[in-house]
């Protein structure tokens, strides 16, 4: 399988499902999941699961949640290269109903992997992909120099061209393309990315699918609605089966279609992440 590297960061996911309609000024009525997340280290679990040979650079704070969120990486045969920080494991909380979706986080800004900490690259280096959603020009360059033979998989929006250019793919979802799109089209923008230098785009769609650019042209994926209250986890499973296709040596459009599976079965489980994602081996 596959040699990849990851940096991103970890936190405590608590998931509140709404027993009716949430509503002000009275107590609401939840059913709550609580499980290890951040976006990344939800990548990371994922892959490790898929059976590829896993490295994840992240910060991690100075309680017992942090040590429990690695052992819980690494039983998964995930390699941690853990940063520490002076403080308790960031939490992010949504909580939903059948209209509507909150969503709240405890993470601060020196908690993310930056500049300083790229010593850790050493770690990497030689894995063939690397995925990150940092998005800050001066640390991704930073990071691209440190690994000049990795493919980088951004998951985040960056329009620099001096990152663009150095970039192997990105796969972000509508929203944060819109934040990149300005006036214009999400079509015409990601073409520009293309043109950049990017080799290839995908844009998740939440229920509608998602979009794939490359030099080619465009193509879209349509996928079957289903009535869901939370998405959690979805985007960072497609990311996961996209990169075990990339890892296969599958065609893109296969990778496509792996990330668009592995985006089902997590909407089918009350986590952002699920041992049901094996069946994609």
């Amino acid at each position: 399988m596959g040699k990849i590297g990851i940096i991103g960061t970890v936190m405590v996911d608590q998931i509140m499902q709404a027993r009716y309609k949430i509503g002000e000024g009275r107590c609401n009525k939840m059913n709550i999941t609580t499980a290890f997340g951040g976006a990344m280290r939800n990548v990371a679990w994922n892959l490790g699961l898929l059976k590829h040979e896993v490295h994840f650079i992240t910060k991690m704070g100075n309680d017992m949640t942090a040590i429990e969120a690695q052992k819980d990486l690494e039983k998964n045969h995930v390699f941690v290269y853990p940063v520490s920080y002076n403080g308790p494991t960031p939490i992010f909380l949504t909580a939903f109903d059948a209209e509507k979706e909150l969503m709240f986080s405890t993470i601060q800004d020196d908690y993310y992997i930056d500049k300083e900490d790229l010593f850790q690259t050493v770690a990497i280096n030689t894995c063939e992909y690397g995925i990150t959603d940092r998005n800050d020009p001066t640390f991704l360059r930073k990071l691209f120099d440190r690994t000049p033979n990795m493919k980088w998989i951004l998951c985040k929006p960056v329009s620099s061209s001096q990152v663009i250019s150095s970039a192997h793919g990105m796969i972000i979802n509508r929203y944060e393309m819109m934040s990149i799109s300005k006036d214009q089209s999400l079509d015409v923008a990601a073409q520009e990315l293309i043109m950049k230098g990017l080799d290839w785009l995908v844009v998740t769609l939440d229920h509608e699918g998602a979009m794939f650019y490359d030099k080619k042209g465009a193509h879209y994926y349509p996928i079957e609605e289903k009535r869901v209250y939370s998405t959690l986890g979805c985007g960072d499973a497609f990311i996961s089966g996209f990169v075990h296709g990339l890892c296969a040596k599958k065609s893109l459009h296969q990778c496509m279609l792996l990330g668009l599976d592995a985006s089902d079965i997590i909407l089918s489980v009350p986590s952002a992440t699920d041992e049901k994602l094996i069946e994609l081996l």
